[in-house]
């Protein structure tokens, strides 16, 4: 069981980094974000668990503290746990964008549903890496910069990612598509 000590400690730690992994979370999910409270509790489980993995002489608790929230972010946004619902729609338009023009005519129910299995089926082939920056531009409407920050890269990095995600998206896509 743990001493008084290091339930002070811990709480002094709660009481001063809560609030910041809050707005983080807030941030990328946005505050009425059903599960919200989930993932910001998921995050204290995981940094209590690795405090005895941080060591003073490598950096700052904060940083330690930020490092762990922003990577179980990436971590729940590249499996398609947590994702801001109300960009879904807008999201997946764009990405519908990327495929080979259909003409609207012939367009019928069982052809989108098809189509939109496709979608799924293609992003599901992408790495990790791909699908978590795709996801953040476009359903999550994230620009270059923060997409940057959250992968601590640079804007150009994320720019070149993204357009080598969109290709391997579009031929993967192509190849689902196009099967028949």
């Amino acid at each position: 069981m743990r001493s008084t000590h290091t339930r002070a400690a811990t709480h002094a730690l709660f009481k001063q980094y809560n609030p910041k992994i809050r707005f983080i979370v807030e941030r990328r999910l946005g505050k009425s974000h059903p599960e919200l409270e989930d993932v910001v509790q998921s995050i204290w489980l995981r940094i209590l668990e690795k405090l005895e993995d941080f060591n003073p002489q490598r950096g700052e608790m904060g940083g330690f503290v930020h490092g762990i929230a922003h990577k179980m972010l990436q971590h729940y946004f590249s499996r398609g746990q947590v994702y801001n619902r109300r960009n879904i729609a807008k999201g997946v338009d764009y990405l519908r964008d990327l495929m080979p023009e259909m003409d609207e005519k012939t367009e019928h129910h069982a052809e989108l549903n098809e189509r939109n299995q496709a979608v799924d089926a293609a992003l599901k082939m992408l790495n990790e890496n791909q699908r978590t920056i795709l996801v953040m531009k476009y359903l999550q409407e994230k620009s270059y910069k923060e997409i940057a920050e959250f992968l601590n890269t640079s804007e150009n990095k994320v720019k070149s990612r993204l357009s080598y995600a969109r290709e391997v998206y579009r031929v993967a896509f192509e190849k689902l598509y196009t099967q028949d």
